[in-house]
């Protein structure tokens, strides 16, 4: 029987070492990182195995810079792009030669995403801060919270319509570009859909999965629930068979994509009110 508990302990330490060694390279006084925190699953409690799973859940991490040039400047953006992340790796092994996995890290630079998607601000208490100080940003008022979410979730539609054409001529390691082009898009629709109803979509983006798949069963989404669930409980056995497992490949490609139209399917019904 698998221990997650005990994988979870483990998991975190080398959470835990992904965000110190982000830290040291970004608050690196040549990059111009204003402040940098760590959000997302990672950073959240986990209450059971749907809360986190190596190599499918990632660490977010977002940093404001003191410039709008980004990161890397060109033309030696790509050279120091790739430099940046062997470093990352290098110090990562030096600090955790026998880790259970690396964490996918993912940075997002906050200059660029205000200016090119409609923008609700995480409340500070929420995050988990690398350096710096962030102030908390004004929220928007629900009904337009709930507005961006709906509207982003419709927007999967165009996401997942090609899917079909791109898994029928795929086998086993295939698989997995679709799997990325689907775990940060599984993981939020569901909140999409219940902050249609939630008294507090900003409170609902704070919870974890555990909690998210409990309220989903209590408004009567059980479909979607089993989906959510299935999603990230099929990426652990692709985990645990070392990426070899076939049908882990397929499960998990079939869940997210099931979870990601059973959302807009509900999420539709919103429109027509």
């Amino acid at each position: 029987m698998t221990d997650y508990d005990r994988l979870h302990e483990i998991a975190r330490e080398d959470v835990h070492t992904c965000i110190e060694v982000w830290n040291e390279i970004l608050s690196a006084e040549d990059r111009k990182v204003e402040y940098a925190y760590a959000k997302g699953s990672a950073t959240k409690k986990w209450d059971s195995p749907i809360d986190y799973v190596p190599e499918i859940s990632d660490v977010d991490i977002n940093v404001q810079i003191s410039h709008d040039e980004g990161l890397f400047h060109p033309p030696n953006d790509f050279n120091d792009a790739m430099q940046l992340s062997e470093k990352y790796e290098k110090r990562f092994h030096e600090i955790r030669p026998d880790a259970l996995h690396m964490p996918r890290s993912q940075i997002m630079v906050l200059n660029r995403l205000k200016e090119v998607v409609e923008y609700s601000p995480l409340r500070i208490s929420d995050v988990h801060i690398l350096f710096g100080d962030p102030e908390q940003e004004e929220f928007p008022n629900v009904n337009t919270i709930r507005k961006m979410d709906i509207a982003n979730l419709l927007k999967m539609e165009e996401k997942i319509e090609p899917i079909p054409r791109q898994v029928f001529d795929r086998a086993g390691h295939d698989f997995w570009s679709v799997i990325r082009i689907m775990t940060w898009r599984v993981s939020p629709s569901p909140v999409r859909l219940l902050s249609q109803t939630h008294d507090d979509p900003i409170d609902l983006w704070s919870w974890n999965r555990t909690r998210v798949e409990k309220e989903l069963r209590e408004q009567y989404y059980d479909q979607i629930a089993d989906s959510y669930r299935g999603f990230y409980m099929s990426g652990w056995d692709l985990f645990l068979s070392e990426f070899k497992s076939l049908n882990a490949y397929r499960s998990v490609v079939i869940h997210g994509y099931n979870l990601i139209k059973q959302c807009m399917d509900e999420g539709k019904k919103f429109i027509r009110r």
